[in-house]
């Protein structure tokens, strides 16, 4: 996973939705305010991000788990193709030259 640092929550508030690129929120969902429960979400309806429950004790740690994304598995499956490719190269090159020397 990427991981943000703590103030960028602060600082750049909650990224648009993963699933829909639209606005995401963040609410405070504490039963008479005994316990904080920050929960970042989509409002969109039928979206999935709308269905987010893991409840954080500041806005903070809700906004910066909700910025947390995962690497770009495509960009990542094409760097590794990459290395195949270039190692595979290699690997048709002569290892030794000149043996009868």
């Amino acid at each position: 996973m990427i991981d943000t640092s703590p103030f960028d929550g602060l600082l750049l508030g909650p990224l648009p939705c993963p699933f829909c690129g639209n606005t995401a929120h963040v609410k405070n969902f504490s039963v008479l305010h005994e316990t904080p429960a920050f929960v970042a979400f989509c409002e969109t309806k039928d979206c999935v991000g709308r269905n987010s429950n893991k409840a954080f004790q500041t806005e903070e740690r809700a906004i910066t788990a909700w910025n947390t994304r995962a690497p770009d598995l495509l960009a990542e499956i094409k760097r590794q193709a990459e290395v195949i490719q270039e190692l595979t190269l290699l690997l048709k090159e002569p290892v030794l030259e000149n043996l009868d020397d």
